[in-house]
């Protein structure tokens, strides 16, 4: 059988198959295409096997002189037939055909115009079957009818190809090796894409409805594809009939002759257009996570080499910090260590500011009105933007608060102000606005980290010389700039980023060259108040002591610096460069230990898994930990139990922390008393 009984609607690409099969490689069918000239285009294997003729005996010629008897080709049988045809869309019946060798026999035969809907065709496609030669009267016929009925499901089979087909499917000619027009096209063409199969049957309709962009691509590929590869499978924007744009899958077959030259094509044409739009967004979505993810590696990097720096500046503004406590302002080294001091304060900016690229939370946050920021700062953005900038303000009067440190916002504000007033070299205006937004989950994906609900926006836009897609792909790149050598660091806008993100926020840039630019952000709102950080006391009778401290770091001339200190406070210093060695401290030493002061971050085990054993040995010993790391960075990864102090600190800041630390270990003591430690003997 040339189908099964039960049929199942196919996909494009197999009913692309069985339609080139049927046409070309049906060995239990004849099928004959024949041109409206009455000539034989087509001759497949089972027409070879019928009536014995080879292809190329029979192509080009009159298909009535070759098929039909001498008596029906005059009696005009074959016109008729061909007439009925075209009248009703099909002809099936009984046929006298003729073979090469003149025997004479009975076909059961189907004949179809192409596009019998419109009345305009290129030809016929004649189908048949051989029945047995000259059945006797009472001959057994069931042979007979079950051929016939098995032609007549293969048909029905056929037809359902077409009509259940989610695809256009199309013929295409082929002229000297060039595709010329459609040929045929499936009634679904109106379904899919709005047009009548009648609009489609003229030269060149298709390619004129391909999307400008693509047209190129879609005829020199086809062409190169199809003749070179025998298919071709693109994908391109089609015009549908309301005027808007789809993306279409097209997929095409050649079609070769008994001499293997192209003879014409089949093709399908799949409307993908959602999956073209999901598979658009898939891929923004992937560039957004690796772009956040990049961001997020150069914050560690950052947050890492902040770490060390601050190790080293607490050295050089500390010694520095010393030194002029002894010199005499006249003296000519003074003037020199200011320099070094000041230039180490301004390295100590520079180091607050990578440590805002690893996105860890405020340490100063409080709730905040955008607005009331904002108007502290256009008191100043005047002289800093210039008087040839216009600075306008449309600000929410029924605006939320937001949890964040308020001078980071004073930071986010004057970046960007900054960076309009940079890309304004001639003028222009600066726009400041702020409202209340809802984020919903479809605007949440778009940026990594950020949940659904409401925010207060801020948006800061300029009318400046904009940004290709390129600047804006490395916008918030630490140390990316596109102005001049020493005129920026390339971290203003990563600070920004870095600001935002730390507070669970998003930020978003809508720029083109010479349309200027729009920074928005948008930062959840908030009822929380938090409870900002007390800053320790300093008074100088507070600052000495005379109390046993263990300092524990790593870093060589740090740990020396802080002990040199602590010493001209008056206390007693026992120095550890690790754990192991601050273990040895407490067992060997046999005095009562006040204060630990740890780094948190150390080679093998940490300044909190140091305290936990420690406290063990030592329960009234209180812990004051210190990193380069961000307090409440810290506190999270690590649950810190004691006090905190941030490098790079001076003096005065050590001094008064760790006299803080042990008032509130005599507070927690009581009457408590330290058990002694094991002398070793």
């Amino acid at each position: 059988m040339l189908f099964d009984s039960t049929f199942v609607g196919p996909s494009p690409e197999d009913a692309l198959v069985l339609i080139s099969e049927i046409l070309q490689s049906s060995t239990e069918y004849s099928v004959i295409v024949i041109d409206l000239d009455g000539m034989i285009r087509l001759w497949n294997e089972g027409a070879h096997r019928l009536y014995h003729y080879e292809a190329q005996e029979v192509l080009g010629k009159a298909a009535s002189g070759i098929l039909n008897s001498p008596e029906d080709v005059a009696a005009g049988r074959p016109r008729e037939v061909m007439a009925e045809a075209v009248r009703l869309g099909k002809w099936e019946g009984l046929l006298t055909q003729v073979r090469s060798d003149g025997q004479r026999l009975a076909a059961r035969a189907v004949m179809t115009p192409w596009l019998s809907e419109s009345g305009r065709h290129g030809g016929y496609l004649l189908i048949s079957r051989a029945l047995p030669d000259e059945p006797l009267p009472g001959h057994d016929v069931t042979e007979h009818r079950q051929m016939e009925d098995q032609f007549r499901r293969a048909q029905q089979q056929l037809r359902d190809v077409v009509a259940s087909s989610p695809a256009v499917l199309f013929t295409l000619s082929v002229v000297e090796g060039r595709i010329r027009e459609i040929g045929w096209i499936s009634d679904n063409l109106r379904e899919i894409l709005g047009y009548s199969p009648e609009a489609a049957i003229r030269s060149h309709w298709w390619l004129e409805n391909v999307h400008p962009d693509d047209l190129d691509s879609a005829r020199a590929q086809t062409a190169a594809a199809l003749f070179n590869l025998g298919r071709s499978t693109q994908r391109w924007r089609f015009r549908h009939a309301d005027g808007s744009y789809r993306w279409i899958r097209s997929e095409i077959r050649l079609i070769r002759d008994e001499e293997g030259q192209p003879s014409g094509a089949v093709g399908a044409w799949l409307d993908v257009t959602d999956r073209q739009l999901a598979e658009e967004e898939r891929s923004r979505l992937q560039a957004q996570l690796q772009q956040a993810r990049k961001l997020e590696s150069l914050g560690r990097l950052a947050g890492g080499a902040a770490h060390d720096f601050n190790n080293l500046l607490t050295v050089i503004n500390g010694y520095s910090d010393l030194s002029l406590k002894k010199l005499n302002p006249h003296d000519p080294i003074h003037h020199k260590i200011t320099q070094v001091r000041e230039a180490g304060q301004r390295a100590a900016t520079l180091v607050r500011q990578l440590l805002l690229l690893s996105r860890k939370p405020a340490n100063q946050a409080s709730r905040v009105n955008l607005n009331d920021v904002i108007a502290e700062v256009e008191r100043m953005l005047a002289r800093v933007i210039g008087e040839n900038i216009r600075l306008k303000s449309v600000l929410s009067p029924s605006l939320g608060c937001v949890l964040a440190d308020p001078g980071q916002i004073h930071q986010v504000l004057m970046n960007l102000a900054i960076n309009a007033r940079d890309a304004m070299p001639n003028g222009g205006t600066l726009l400041i606005e702020t409202a209340n937004v809802d984020l919903t989950a479809a605007s949440a994906e778009r940026d990594p980290g950020v949940t659904p609900g409401p925010f207060v926006q801020l948006r800061v836009s300029d009318t400046g010389v904009g940004m290709t897609k390129e600047v804006m792909s490395h916008l918030f790149e630490p140390f990316f700039t596109t102005k001049q050598p020493g005129e920026g660091t390339g971290l203003g806008l990563a600070t920004v980023y870095g600001i935002v993100k730390q507070n669970a926020g998003s930020i978003s840039v809508d720029s083109e060259p010479g349309k200027g630019t729009s920074f928005t952000i948008c930062l959840p709102l908030t009822d929380v108040e938090a409870v900002p950080r007390q800053e320790p006391e300093s008074e100088i009778s507070l600052l000495r002591g005379t109390e046993t401290i263990l300092v524990v770091e790593d870093q060589e001339q740090l740990r020396e610096f802080t002990a040199v200190i602590l010493q001209d406070c008056g206390y007693q210093v026992l120095q550890a460069a690790n754990a192991g060695e601050a273990l040895l401290h407490s067992e060997r030493y046999a005095g009562p230990i006040h204060l630990m002061l740890t780094d948190i971050i150390m080679p093998g085990i940490t300044g909190p898994e140091l305290a936990d054993r420690l406290k063990a040995l030592r329960p009234s010993m209180q812990v004051i930990f210190m990193s380069g790391y961000s307090g409440r960075e810290v506190a999270d990864r690590h649950k810190l139990c004691g006090l905190f102090i941030q490098k790079p600190f001076s003096p005065e800041d050590l001094a008064a922390n760790v006299r803080r630390g042990l008032s509130l270990k005599i507070q927690a003591a009581g009457t408590a008393t330290e058990p002694r430690p094991r002398v070793p003997s």
